[in-house]
């Protein structure tokens, strides 16, 4: 075995990552040609990152140039292939990216690395840093954001009491959360676009109309709007930060114009094509719109799969930053920071738009014949009216024993130990160290169910939220987890812990830590813990819950045993996804009288709540 130190290699790729200006590598003990590279380069843009000496910015949404990360990605294969052995091929890797980090496509050999690192199913040791590290302007535009609104008013576009009025701060804060964007660049690496995999087409388009549908919701508890739709395509684009005076034409090039509209018009025109194989429907529109490597006929030998409608929107918006000189707009170009610009939410309201008129085509779900329980109860708990020893399961089974009295939230005494139950979630800002960001305080849940069989039942329980106020609107229901749970006649008590959620990352990230590491697996995909509740306002924003229990005998397909199975699904691209329901079932189409429908069936629950933001901690 060689005697090279793997936590030293790491430590140099992440200044491969990290310095762009000026980087030294000498790897010692190097089974192969000596390698010692010093290397001047300039300077990319901090917010951006402008492919170096290019017109236009690398960007992953972009076909020819995925593919052309994808063959960094093969090159850094082949060199641990040959390798003679683990850690000699990891040094010769990194000697290699050290290399192609000092040409012209800096950024496509970084996302090749990325590549790489998440798909091969053997590197230890290697990891990339956290995404602020990347990307210092995360930090620098996070603690600026107050002064930069106070900065408006003197530019004439909008007074730093308007700012906050309509509740902008706030918005822009969860545009720029760190842990969010990290999300979103390591779901499209996993996700990676060239490679097929099970319902891949379903969880894109999925997995972002969550995104939006939280984005919603923290637009409502700052009193804005629902994020509106970019679907007149001549129309004015939105700056990086609205609130800003923008320059410049900011209307898209006519040759972009023409593309998103033929893109558009193409998809539409294979609706009929895709409800010909219902069961694959809405897989067969994802890896259309997202363009999706595919071996699906529906999908094969068409010219418009070319125009690739999702990553032209984010293109348009690139090449609308060359036209205007607009770093910001370069935003748009990159899965580690379009989720800051404003126009990636309206953008992707207009995919979700498309995705909506299709699904509206379909047979709508009929929800009788669950499985033979009642719901009784939904508790919820905050993570400080948990105890802190015990197995919480029995303490709660104990605790809640009472079916029959009156339900008040409050003290329960179980096992010696003191639960204490809530109507209120309640979230806050922290900062770690200079970063800002939006938390909450835990929460749990106890389900009171009676198996009315008198065999066991293995059920998946499958909980959602949304905004009491749109909840007729099946869109606006958030995902919160999704799990399987045993049921012995009778009566019975689930509890389950918002740090187990499907939806989120494993381990759960609890802040934004600059010395974690972003994971070198699918894995470590999924949404953050951190922004698991949606903000809620200082009042107490009422939500409604759902908890809906489903056959998991009928649900299962395959087990998953790590990551985020609601976000990220499968790890293996031979594997299926576990779970043959829709993604987001039951609101996975459109429904009339939502409320009526959730109460009239015993495998259903409804609860109301609030969540109360409680401001900036300390």
């Amino acid at each position: 075995m060689s005697d090279i130190n793997v936590k030293e290699l790491n430590r140099k790729l992440e200044e491969l990552f990290v310095n762009p200006l000026h980087t030294e590598i000498e790897i010692e003990n190097l089974e192969s040609e000596p390698f010692s590279l010093e290397v001047e380069r300039t300077a990319p843009s901090n917010i951006a990152r402008r492919k170096l000496g290019a017109i236009h910015p690398f960007s992953p949404f972009d076909n020819q140039q995925l593919e052309v990360a994808g063959d960094f990605a093969r090159k850094y294969e082949h060199i641990l292939a040959v390798a003679i052995d683990h850690e000699n091929g990891l040094a010769q890797i990194v000697a290699a990216f050290a290399q192609d980090t000092a040409s012209k496509d800096v950024l496509a050999a970084q996302y090749g690395m990325r590549l790489f690192l998440v798909h091969h199913p053997d590197v230890h040791g290697l990891e990339l840093p956290a995404l602020e590290k990347q990307y210092p302007d995360f930090i620098k535009l996070n603690v600026e954001n107050q002064t930069r609104l106070e900065m408006r008013g003197a530019e004439g576009a909008i007074s730093f009491e308007a700012a906050v009025s309509t509740g902008e701060p706030d918005i822009k804060q969860f545009r720029e959360d760190i842990l969010l964007n990290e999300h979103h660049i390591h779901w499209h690496v996993v996700y990676d676009r060239r490679k097929i995999v099970d319902r891949g087409g379903e969880m894109f388009l999925y997995m972002h109309r969550q995104m939006l549908a939280r984005y919603d919701a923290e637009r409502l508890s700052v009193n804005l709007l629902r994020v509106e739709a970019f679907n007149q395509y001549e129309g004015p684009v939105d700056p990086y930060d609205p609130g800003l005076p923008s320059s410049g034409n900011r209307k898209l090039a006519l040759e972009d114009i023409t593309k998103l509209e033929n893109g558009r018009t193409g998809i539409k025109g294979k609706f009929e094509l895709y409800l010909n194989n219902p069961k694959k429907a809405v897989d067969l529109l994802g890896n259309d719109t997202e363009w999706r490597a595919s071996n699906e006929p529906e999908n094969l030998n068409d010219s418009q799969r070319e125009n690739n409608f999702h990553g032209s929107g984010h293109g348009a918006v690139v090449n609308l930053s060359v036209a205007t000189s607009t770093v910001e707009d370069e935003l748009m170009g990159d899965p580690a920071t379009a989720c800051r610009h404003a126009f990636f939410w309206r953008w992707h309201k207009e995919v979700d738009n498309l995705y909506d008129e299709f699904l509206r085509r379909m047979p709508v779900n009929a929800f009788g014949g669950g499985p033979e329980v009642r719901i009784n109860k939904i508790i919820l708990c905050r993570e400080d009216g948990l105890p802190t020893v015990g197995d919480l399961q029995q303490i709660g089974k104990e605790a809640f024993s009472d079916w029959e009295a009156a339900f008040q939230d409050g003290p329960f005494e179980g096992g010696g130990a003191i639960i204490t139950t809530t109507d209120e979630l309640q979230t806050v800002y922290k900062m770690y160290e200079q970063i800002k960001y939006l938390t909450h305080k835990g929460l749990a849940y106890f389900l009171r169910v009676e198996n009315l069989s008198s065999r066991d039942i293995e059920s998946t329980v499958r909980i959602f939220i949304a905004p009491e106020q749109t909840q007729e609107d099946y869109r606006s229901w958030i995902e919160m987890d999704k799990f399987i749970a045993r049921l012995s006649p009778g009566k019975n008590v689930i509890y389950q812990n918002a740090k187990e959620s499907s939806v989120i990352q494993k381990p759960a990230v609890l802040e934004p830590n600059p010395e974690r590491t972003q994971g070198d697996s699918g894995c470590q995909c999924g949404w953050p813990y951190t922004l698991l509740l949606p903000r809620g306002n200082e009042e107490g924003m009422p939500y409604v819950m759902l908890v809906m229990l489903t056959d998991w005998n009928e649900d299962k397909v395959s087990e998953s045993t790590c990551g985020s199975i609601s976000f990220c699904g499968v790890t293996n691209q031979n594997q299926p996804y576990p779970d043959s329901r829709a993604l987001g079932y039951p609101f996975d189409r459109p429904m009339t009288g939502i409320a009526n429908t959730l109460m009239t069936n015993p495998h259903m629950a409804t609860r109301t709540f609030k969540i109360r933001h409680l401001g900036l901690e300390g």
